[in-house]
């Protein structure tokens, strides 16, 4: 099957109420983010690359014809207080 490859950063949003009141480091929370997104749906992956306390990035790949993968993303990212952004 056909496989989608992405690279993104993940973050805690600057100056939003988003991320107030949080124990975790913005990385725990991408992580968890990312393994509720994995094991959501069989085909996913991801591989961390970059781990810092303040962000992670991470390549992410589902099957082509995963059509949710991405907005089960945005809630799981907004569930779990972080932003993604796409490294190029």
């Amino acid at each position: 099957m056909k496989k989608i490859n992405v690279k993104y950063r993940f973050q805690r949003p600057t100056n939003s109420p988003i991320g107030f009141g949080r124990r975790n480091r913005p990385s725990t929370d991408a992580l968890g983010a990312l393994h509720r997104w994995r094991d959501a749906h069989g085909g996913r992956e991801f591989n961390v690359q970059v781990d810092e306390d303040d962000h992670i990035e991470a390549e992410l790949t589902c099957d082509v014809d995963d059509v949710d993968a991405g907005s089960q993303l945005d809630v799981l990212c907004l569930e779990h207080a972080v932003e993604r952004f796409q490294v190029v």
